[in-house]
């Protein structure tokens, strides 16, 4: 475990010095968050609530899964993709280190090196939000909710590394990505509450990326969930963590052996 708390610590220094690109994207990240929700105003000009939720219950829920979508990104599969095509991971692989644990502990200094600033952004835009909205959030479940961020993380971490998989098959997924962005995006929740989305909404209950954002955003505003629909979603979270980790294990097992004949 030292070795990776090394690798921590001289990632973290490494993350110190170049901030432009994140900061970049946290005011991106404001100005949309800003932009959007002024805009929604428009469609309540005339009504009280649209699919159920009030202008106010919109922001708030706008504002924590956009929230929770930047503290849980992550960039393993351009990591990883990007060591297969240079060769740097045959480097790797002959260290005396675990690869996928090199790169969670360097992801966790990257988080760790981030997350002052984007809590800052965060409370920025609550407190615009909250002036002209009047949102409010359930603060006993805060605890529950940060569970389910750390959950969240660990699907959208597996589910991306899975993608970097096919980086041994592929010779670009550059496209592929974009494309999965946008999904997650779009049936996760982030751009409108699945709610709006009647009719293929028992679909997308299923399916891992309603868990990753829309549910742990939906647990933090909606004061009817019930404590054992609670217990629910997180053994339900838990389960797709399961499930993407062991299927990225077999992509990675399959991928090395196309890897390692053919040295790429």
């Amino acid at each position: 475990m030292k070795k990776y708390l090394i690798i921590f610590k001289s990632n973290l220094i490494k993350f110190l010095q170049y901030r432009g690109d994140f900061l970049l994207g946290l005011v991106s990240l404001v100005l949309n968050l800003i932009i959007t929700i002024f805009l929604a105003k428009a469609f309540y000009e005339n009504t009280d609530s649209i699919y159920g939720y009030t202008l106010s219950e919109l922001a708030t829920y706008t504002l924590i899964s956009s929230s929770l979508r930047a503290l849980i990104e992550t960039s393993i599969h351009w990591a990883l993709t990007n060591d297969i095509k240079s060769g740097k991971l045959s480097i790797k692989l002959t260290q005396p280190i675990n690869y996928k644990l090199f790169r969670l502990f360097s992801e966790f200094a990257r988080k760790i090196n981030h997350i002052f600033f984007t809590l800052i952004a965060i409370f920025f835009i609550f407190k615009v939000y909250q002036y002209n909205f009047g949102i409010t959030i359930i603060k006993y479940r805060i605890f529950v909710f940060v569970i389910m961020t750390i959950c969240s993380f660990f699907i959208n971490w597996f589910f991306r590394q899975t993608l970097g998989n096919f980086a041994f098959w592929m010779k670009d997924i550059g496209g592929l990505s974009q494309f999965l962005n946008e999904v997650v995006g779009l049936l996760g929740g982030s751009w409108v509450p699945l709610d709006y989305l009647k009719p293929i909404y028992n679909i997308l209950k299923l399916l891992p990326f309603s868990y990753i954002l829309y549910f742990p955003s939906r647990v933090l505003i909606d004061s009817t969930i019930e404590t054992a629909t609670i217990h629910k979603i997180l053994f339900i979270q838990f389960l797709w963590i399961i499930f993407f980790c062991l299927l990225s294990q077999l992509l990675w097992k399959k991928g090395l052996k196309k890897y390692e004949s053919v040295g790429i």
